[in-house]
């Protein structure tokens, strides 16, 4: 029987065709599958490798266009723009800014030094007070903290195992 049946191919290793690939339409539905796999595949790679690469950085200034420069780049594509009315009013305003960062109004000035003193020292006039309030309330705390110290009626034994939680059958 054994050698009948390898006889007649039984046990050989070969590729079994299914019915249904004998179909075209089947064929064509494999074969598209296949192709949105592997591109699905390549869009993943591409997504990885933009993600992974290090780009350098440029600061907003330095990417900056210049107006001569604009109208060079538009006057090649045959647009004639006039910059300068631009540029001169960019670099007033920018001469405007520098000069208004160095006048300083006096109210503004007292303001901004008051903004920076410490709480410690915001209602104090001068040093001397201040030194003087810093002691005071070092004395008052002296108070409080040799009265929080904790004494023998204040230990505490945790009971790890509570009888309510622990007696009855469940």
């Amino acid at each position: 029987e054994e050698k009948a049946l390898e006889g007649e191919g039984f046990y050989e290793d070969g590729e079994v065709e299914d019915p249904e690939d004998a179909d075209d339409e089947t064929k064509e539905v494999r074969s598209t599958a296949k192709k949105i796999r592997e591109a699905r595949a390549l869009r993943v790679l591409e997504a990885q490798s933009r993600k992974n690469k290090e780009k350098g950085r440029v600061s907003r200034a330095d990417k900056g266009v210049s107006g001569k420069q604009l109208q060079t780049e538009l006057g090649k594509l045959g647009l004639d723009v006039d910059v300068s009315s631009e540029m001169k009013r960019d670099q007033s305003r920018k001469a405007a800014a520098v000069t208004r960062g160095k006048k300083r109004d006096p109210s503004h000035v007292a303001a901004v030094e008051r903004s920076q003193r410490p709480r410690s020292r915001s209602g104090v006039r001068d040093e001397s007070m201040h030194k003087e309030a810093v002691q005071r309330a070092r004395f008052a705390s002296r108070k409080v903290a040799a009265k929080s110290r904790k004494g023998e009626g204040d230990r505490h034994i945790p009971d790890l195992k509570p009888k309510h939680l622990f007696c009855g059958d469940r």
